[in-house]
């Protein structure tokens, strides 16, 4: 079994040890002999048994770290807690067992809710505030049904709908096909047009919305024209840029291929960093190129993008060792876009 934080390792063996811990408490409580599983079991509650039941259980679950393991130690901390209070205002439960049990309880489900919160605990890459837009120009072609072809060609694509710059985007909520080239392939997909773009401020054209096997085609396409991009990490590290006076910052976002920098610092498309990451264990120094530059519009704090020269097996294993320790935390504003985008243009293209 994969490495887990100790608290999750306590949490499982208390809950898979619980029936002895309620064995030995009713023994104690009724002064039943501990020999006598049958007078112990019996005496006590429909409650307390449903309790003896489901711990190992839920505590085994907990060990595997299924998505469904957080929605059942939730549910059975709940219980306990109102299985606890409704035996202690029938009086059959003593207050020093209820103020052991009931925080015990609370701690578990605070424990889980954080995780949840700050971040998606089951699938690290799993990232509410990342969106799966690709920037990629791509020829299309769309139809209207009894209208001439369109030419056009996607601003940024995903499986679930893309923005087509033309000259002529269909009104809203019109229904059309679109055909793609993704690669070599040309993928024909069914669309309706969901907004449209007068070309003030942004390229003129439409945001289309796939329909559900629309996009299972284009979402299959992608992965085979894309590089499987990296899980980004929003972890808070202190960053010292070489060959600047005073110039230190803080990651926004980090994996082992490059990075977002907080910074107030001028820096250039183009250029060239060498820096040192201070991570946990013993700093990382890394040589990289700043890929976009942002000028903290939109939300987004100001910075660079920066994308590393090389790979750094250093950052990588105490980067790996860092998630599987903390989680991966989320940021508190907006990300910056994918790094190896040097534009914002199509920031908000495929609103779809």
């Amino acid at each position: 079994m994969k490495k887990r934080p100790l608290v999750l390792w306590l949490i499982a063996l208390t809950l898979m040890a619980s029936p002895i811990y309620y064995y030995i408490e009713k023994s104690r409580l009724d002064h039943l002999a501990l020999g006598e599983p049958s007078a112990i079991f019996g005496a006590m509650s429909t409650i307390k048994l449903i309790g003896v039941v489901l711990g190992p259980i839920v505590g085994w679950l907990v060990l595997t770290v299924r998505p469904i393991s957080w929605y059942a130690i939730i549910v059975f901390s709940i219980y306990t807690l109102v299985a606890n209070t409704a035996l202690l205002v029938e009086g059959r439960m003593r207050t020093w067992v209820f103020l052991l049990n009931v925080p015990t309880a609370l701690f578990v489900i605070l424990y889980f809710v954080r995780r949840e919160v700050m971040s998606p605990y089951f699938n690290p890459r799993l990232r509410w505030w990342e969106s799966d837009r690709v920037d990629m120009k791509a020829k299309a072609e769309i139809v209207v049904a009894g209208k001439p072809a369109i030419a056009a060609e996607t601003l940024n694509i995903s499986p679930s709908g893309a923005f087509l710059v033309t000259d002529n985007p269909p009104p809203v909520g019109t229904e059309f096909e679109v055909s793609i080239t993704l690669g070599k392939e040309s993928i024909k997909a069914r669309a309706s047009s969901v907004w449209t773009s007068d070309g003030k401020g942004r390229p003129m054209g439409t945001g289309a919305r796939f329909d559900a096997p629309s996009s299972k085609l284009i979402r299959a396409a992608l992965a085979d024209v894309q590089p499987r991009r990296q899980p980004r990490h929003a972890f808070r590290l202190e960053v010292d840029i070489e060959g600047r006076d005073s110039v230190s910052c803080k990651t926004f976002d980090v994996n082992d291929a490059g990075c977002f920098l907080v910074t107030e610092a001028k820096f250039g498309v183009g250029e060239k960093l060498s820096m040192t990451l201070h991570m946990i264990e013993s700093p990382v120094k890394v040589e990289g190129e700043v890929v976009w530059v942002s000028d903290g519009t939109s939300g987004r704090p100001r910075g660079i993008g920066v994308r590393f020269s090389r790979a750094a097996p250093a950052l990588r294993e105490q980067l790996g060792a860092l998630v599987e320790r903390e989680g991966t935390p989320a940021p508190t504003v907006p990300p910056p876009p994918s790094q190896g985008s040097e534009s914002e243009e199509s920031e908000e293209a495929d609103e779809s």
